[in-house]
């Protein structure tokens, strides 16, 4: 049974009450309506005014007194609200919260008076009413409105822990009944998946990236989480990949997956009928996926095929125009010129991302089976393309050159004309848009991490799904924008499956910085050693680069200026060549446990010096005492510190990322307002069972400290921050 006492638990627990709001109330306006530019169309921008907690509840006064049993209107009012909503703006909110759909087919707990009253809430009605106006709202309030309502959840979080963990640090005086508690679940679940739905519909319409600060996982949630995974593991029919639904509800990410309502949609229960998906997850654990080690499928054919095509492929006498094309760009099969094999990759070529584990294989030399071949000819003349790419009839084996096509991977893939995503379960489901949405986020393609450089390398309205029609190779496309455009403008489409498309994000034209980048990486399977971190290499951002084929992509920080400190702050291999020992820098994708959460740290400033060393400067929590060093668990220690326990140290730290939210320091009695009375009483700032161990010796001259790698702390011995226990650090070698 999952328990409220694990160390992450208590991680998180303090992450709410230091990164959100819980004092008092402040208003925030946003500016007066103005005319702009969206989507070409000039409209008139809208204006929301929130009242919601902002500040840290340190050092506040406490009412001596019973502060009673708060009802869970009381509590939802407090922590967001809204003011000068009209009567159909209302009706607009309450009609987008009602359709959440997480309650489907189940009934409300016994005992629970007026649940209906929850879609009054002022924060229900603050955030439904935001996802309502947010395509006329300006990119900069859509995100500090974001960033807001992400606190006062974190409040309502807050609210919804402290009576079930008695043993915690930050006692919560807040009474409630279990009717009102039910309530309160509903209304943060509601809230995620509004913000969620928020965060994909700023992705794939606006273009805008938004929620860099965390949002911690509720007990309720997390309870949810542990019982899909052990629900799946021991009845599911291997629909669902176990580590792939881990990877989406793990507790370093945000909440956006409702892992009941998931597998319930993609009928876990029943056993596949699909004579075509001749894979099944049964075999697969949390941390292993059985398809990305299983031998492969036998050789893919094209529904129809009589399964002796044969092979097509280059005539001999191509090898010139290939070596030549391969010299200056990226070479595609031509599908227009019969006495001319290679062409050019360009804005008028269809290029194809599948993964090979499908069976949709072939080399260079020997060819691809020729129904496929036809079948991408016929796809690319009926879409206005006159050459077709796929990897594994272009890329020859041979490393050298090699390399030298894996480097145009980016402009080969973002001047396509199209971009056909190739799923072999995906494209014979027949079922409707929302179920062919969920399975694309839990399928091998959206799980591999070639697809994934692929997808985001290609223009968001360039992206389609291959799907079959008939058993005689009769297909359609699936047009990815479209689709999501319409989930997002449907009022039909419940909000938990809106959510969900956070998934989808890396496929839109949003900005990728580099440590979201090697977080998607850090669950993402590549065949070949090595591989995962050059595509970390390949997605890092665009525009550092002149030119797509002139760089080495072993680097994924060459051009960092800034760093997330959360995401780097794990147990990652660090990056070699340069620094050595020491480096702050990850050098693979392989983390799988972090300090605190994956994202949301505040950033990190990097210097570069000497053309290859970097530093990296910025502000921690920081233990420095004899007695932290001795309540580091140094057996669960990986090598590279362990060696350091039984060595002379003479300088040390223990620190731990500052979270975005996170109150650095809080002066005594400095208030815009009296505090609420009776909601809060605590001065502790955070506790974490996790830290990195920075080392630094006595003969060094410079004030540069050494990067030695994550530790744990020995059980009971949680390191404990108040305000002001932070510090700056240069981090790196000279």
């Amino acid at each position: 049974m999952f328990s409220i006492y694990s160390p992450l638990c208590s991680i998180c627990l303090t992450l709410v009450c230091l990164a959100v709001p819980l004092a008092f109330l402040i208003r925030r306006s946003i500016s007066r309506p103005q005319v702009h530019q969206c989507h070409d169309h000039q409209i008139v921008a809208a204006s929301i005014k929130l009242s919601h907690a902002t500040e840290s509840p340190f050092d506040t006064a406490m009412d001596r007194t019973d502060p009673g049993i708060y009802t869970a209107k009381q509590i939802a009012d407090f922590v967001l609200s809204l003011s000068e909503l009209t009567d159909e703006e209302t009706d607009n909110a309450q009609r987008l919260a009602r359709n959440h759909g997480i309650m489907d087919n189940w009934s409300v707990q016994k005992g629970v008076q007026n649940f209906e009253e929850i879609y009054s809430f002022n924060c229900v009605l603050s955030i439904a009413h935001f996802y309502n106006v947010l395509p006329r709202l300006k990119d900069e309030e859509i995100s500090n409105t974001y960033e807001n309502c992400v606190r006062a959840i974190n409040s309502l979080t807050y609210f919804l822990r402290t009576p079930w963990d008695k043993t915690s640090r930050l006692p919560g005086p807040v009474k409630l009944s279990k009717s009102e508690r039910f309530k309160l679940d509903r209304v943060w679940d509601i809230c995620v998946c509004l913000l969620g739905a928020i965060k994909a519909r700023s992705g794939f319409q606006r273009r805008i990236r938004v929620g860099d600060i965390p949002i911690a996982h509720d007990i309720h949630y997390r309870r949810a989480a542990k019982f899909a995974l052990d629900w799946t593991n021991r009845k599911g029919k291997g629909r669902i990949c176990q580590k792939a639904l881990k990877f989406l509800i793990r507790e370093e990410i945000e909440p956006f997956v409702q892992p009941i309502r998931l597998i319930d949609a993609l009928k876990y229960t029943e056993d596949i009928q699909d004579p075509n998906n001749r894979f099944s997850h049964q075999a697969c654990i949390e941390d292993k996926c059985q398809f990305d080690t299983a031998p492969m499928y036998e050789e893919y054919h094209i529904p129809g095929c009589s399964r002796s095509c044969g092979k097509s492929k280059p005539p001999p006498n191509s090898e010139g125009d290939f070596i030549a094309i391969s010299n200056r760009g990226m070479p595609a099969v031509s599908i227009s010129n019969p006495k001319k094999w290679w062409v050019e990759a360009g804005d008028k070529t269809l290029v194809v991302s599948h993964v090979w584990r499908d069976g949709i294989w072939g080399t260079r030399d020997r060819g691809i089976n020729k129904c496929v071949h036809d079948h991408l000819v016929k796809i690319a003349g009926e879409n206005d393309c006159t050459s077709y790419w796929i990897d594994c009839a272009t890329i020859p084996e041979d490393p050298t050159i090699r390399k030298k096509m894996i480097m145009r991977i980016n402009q080969t893939f973002m001047q396509a004309h199209l971009v056909l995503c190739w799923d072999r379960g995906l494209a014979t489901l027949d079922s409707d848009i929302e179920t062919t949405l969920l399975s694309l986020i839990v399928s091998p393609w959206h799980r591999r991490a070639w697809t994934l450089l692929e997808a985001n390398r290609g223009r968001q309205n360039k992206i389609t799904f291959l799907q079959w029609t008939s058993e005689d190779g009769s297909y359609e496309l699936f047009h990815l924008s479209r689709v999501l455009d319409d989930v997002f403008d449907q009022p039909h489409i419940p909000l938990w499956i809106r959510s969900t498309l956070v998934e989808l994000l890396p496929y839109s034209d949003t900005p990728l910085p580099v440590d979201a980048a090697g977080l998607l990486l850090s669950g993402r399977h590549a065949s070949r050693p090595g591989d995962s971190e050059s595509i970390w290499g390949l997605l890092r951002p665009i525009e550092a680069i002149d030119r797509a084929d002139q760089f080495d992509y072993d680097d994924p920080y060459m051009y960092a200026k800034k760093v997330d400190v959360a995401f780097i702050s794990s147990n990652a291999t660090r990056f070699k060549p340069y620094d050595g020992p020491g480096s702050w820098r990850p050098g693979k994708t392989n983390a799988s446990s972090w300090v605190r959460t994956a994202y949301g740290g505040i950033k990190g400033e990097v210097i570069t010096f000497n053309k290859d060393k970097k530093i990296l400067v910025c502000k921690w929590w920081a233990k420095t005492q004899i007695e932290n060093w001795k309540s580091i668990n140094w057996e669960s220690a990986g090598p590279e510190v362990k060696r350091l326990q039984h060595e002379k140290v003479d300088h040390f730290a223990l620190i731990c990322p500052i979270l975005k939210g996170d109150p650095i320091e809080v002066p005594r009695g400095e208030w815009a307002s009296p505090p609420v009375k009776g909601f809060f009483r605590t001065s502790i700032a955070m506790e974490c069972n996790r830290a990195i161990l920075i080392t630094q010796g006595t003969g060094q001259k410079d004030d540069i400290w050494h990067w030695e790698g994550l530790v744990e702390m020995k059980e009971g011995h949680s390191l404990i921050f108040k305000p002001g226990e932070n510090e700056v650090f240069k981090i790196g070698r000279t």
